[in-house]
């Protein structure tokens, strides 16, 4: 599971506005999430269900993160 509150734009990693679309990387045991409203990639651990913060890989615009 990705993000605790896809309501809030916020710069909390552990939250999400409108996850736009998924990647997978089955090598490093990743999977990517696109959060649109927040502007930015999140990256999560595959086998990690407890973490439900990601990482920010890519700031997409200026007025976020």
């Amino acid at each position: 599971m990705a993000g605790d509150n896809k309501e809030a734009v916020d710069r909390d990693a552990r939250q999400l506005r409108s996850p736009y679309d998924l990647a997978f990387d089955s090598k490093n045991q990743y999977f990517y999430v696109a959060d649109y409203e927040n502007g930015r990639i999140q990256r999560y651990p595959v086998n990690d269900s407890d973490n439900r913060a990601g990482v920010t890989v890519s700031k997409l615009n200026e007025s976020t993160v």
